[in-house]
């Protein structure tokens, strides 16, 4: 990934903090939306095969879907809701994964990331 990349997962994580304290579904539908296109530019721009870790995160991701899928859920809505988001941190750690790779944008996204937790 390049360094707007990195740059739109850093903006998207301090916009998911700053609104982490309003019930409105509408602020998780929009970090969720923003995760959701982020983690496929990522796919879809990764130059390197993708580790087994980013099958693992599509597998956890989709296991509320399956439920879904199959009938064993006796609440769908809940479910749902809950895949979905299940399946944004999913895409959270994935975008991770593919964007902080290298040491020093790593490095440099957990220190901006400290000063903005601390203002």
């Amino acid at each position: 990934m390049n360094l707007l990349s990195c740059w739109l997962a850093f903006l998207v994580a301090c916009g998911a903090t700053l609104t982490i304290w309003n019930p409105d579904p509408l602020c998780a539908w929009t970090y969720e939306i923003a995760i959701f296109l982020l983690a496929g530019i990522a796919c879809f721009t990764a130059r390197e095969k993708p580790q087994k870790t980013a099958y693992i995160l599509v597998c956890i991701s989709l296991w509320g879907f399956a439920q879904l899928a199959f009938g064993a859920s006796v609440y769908r809505w809940p479910t749902l809701n809950a895949s979905r988001e299940v399946s944004a941190l999913g895409a959270t750690a994935l975008v991770g994964v593919l964007a902080l790779r290298p040491p020093s944008v790593r490095a440099s996204f957990l220190n901006g990331f400290v000063w903005f937790g601390l203002v």
